[in-house]
């Protein structure tokens, strides 16, 4: 009994503390908050950077991602695009492409189209990302859907389908739950057969120094357009290549220009590979100096304020030890302080990230944090006699 009124007390106190110096504590907390939250993304980001990047590559093995880099003027594309002639011939070469893929057992292709949003209202758009079967399968994409029928409620006959069948992201995934019908602006239905897992992402081989996430996307299944000319040349953006032989693809390339459509040539995931880690790098070394900017200030202030708190305090602390109190609870008293102002940031961190491996890890970062920070103010204290205390809180 008497153990449980003396944890009262302390925490009657604790209150009491908090409330005196409100305005420093709060700004400590809220370097906290920062901090971890700094912590708990850079480490996400990266970790889910390197998965992709690893996956792709251990996918691949000893083959490799090609794209056609497309150098056609300006002036041509114009004129492909408005000529039924041209549109015959991209039928045609279309057609080539597809029979070289699939005579190869060596060669897939896929399809990643990030240029499209859906406008679900005005100035209101989600990023939509088009995506072949393939890219599904290469990218290991999970999430809530069903995993014997999602190929065929996908992929299916949604071509023709008046609800074009979607995969959110997840955090769209409470807006746009499992079986909602939504409309974009178009009047366009799009019904939601599931959602991706959280933390998704992929690498886009063609744009160096970028991947990306799909927590805040859509994605839609790829179906070609036959008679529109804009659908072949989106394809061209779009497709990529994987095979270690990419001779059959430069046949395409050579037929394409002979045919008077498109001027392309062949470009590597490697090279494009090693500018995105680079970048990424860059980037995390960025965010990392922050972070180590904001947890310098969070160690100063957090030890600067615990002092300032104890000399606040000496002659009070100095009363308690006489009339019974162990050093205990005062150090009992002082390191709860600390841990509230931890336990508010963890919570910050729960709700922005929820609580998976990501948060663990923070919380363990943030546990020895503040052991770094409170060994000074407790051996500080410790230190003290009554004597020391009551002397030293009349200077």
């Amino acid at each position: 009994m008497k153990d449980k009124e003396k944890k009262m007390k302390v925490l009657r106190f604790v209150g009491e503390d908090i409330g005196k110096m409100k305005y420093r504590y709060g700004i400590i907390t809220l370097q906290i908050i920062v901090g971890l939250v700094l912590f708990c993304y850079i480490y996400q980001v990266s970790d889910s950077f390197a998965k992709t990047t690893g996956m792709v590559q251990n996918r691949l093995n000893n083959e490799e991602i090609y794209m056609f880099r497309d150098n056609t003027s300006d002036k041509k594309i114009d004129k492909l695009l408005n000529d039924d002639k041209k549109l015959k011939d991209m039928k045609k070469w279309y057609a080539k492409v597809q029979k070289t893929v699939a005579e190869d057992s060596n060669l897939q292709s896929y399809i990643a189209d990030t240029d499209s949003d859906i406008n679900i209202k005005r100035d209101e758009y989600i990023n939509n990302v088009v995506v072949s079967e393939n890219f599904m399968d290469i990218y290991q994409i999970e999430g809530d859907f069903s995993k014997t029928k999602w190929k065929e409620e996908f992929f299916g006959k949604s071509g023709n389908a008046e609800e074009i069948p979607v995969i959110v992201g997840y955090n769209l995934s409470k807006k746009y739950t499992k079986g909602k019908v939504f409309m974009d602006t178009s009047r366009q239905k799009y019904k939601v057969i599931g959602s991706l897992k959280k933390g998704s992402v992929f690498v886009e081989p063609s744009h160096s120094k970028k991947y990306t996430s799909l927590d805040n996307c859509i994605l839609s299944p790829y179906h070609l357009i036959e008679d529109d000319s804009m659908e072949y040349w989106s394809y061209v953006q779009s497709v990529y290549f994987v095979t270690n032989h990419p001779e059959k693809i430069q046949k395409c390339i050579v037929a394409s220009k002979k045919m008077g459509l498109y001027d392309l040539s062949l470009l590597d995931f490697s090279y494009q590979l090693q500018c995105i880690k680079e970048d990424a790098q860059d980037t995390f070394a960025v965010y990392g100096m922050f972070l180590l900017v904001t947890v310098a200030f969070c160690i100063v202030g957090i030890i600067g304020n615990m002092i300032q708190f104890i000399n606040d305090n000496k002659k009070e602390f100095a009363i308690h030890l006489i009339v019974g109190a162990s050093i205990k609870e005062i150090v009992g008293r002082v390191i709860l302080l600390a841990t509230i102002q931890i336990l508010i940031g963890l919570a910050v961190v729960a709700v922005i990230f929820g609580v998976n491996k990501y948060f663990c890890v923070t919380a363990i970062f943030a546990s020895m944090f503040m052991i770094a920070t409170m060994v000074y103010p407790i051996l500080f204290l410790k230190r003290q006699s009554i004597r020391t205390i009551l002397r030293r809180s009349y200077e």
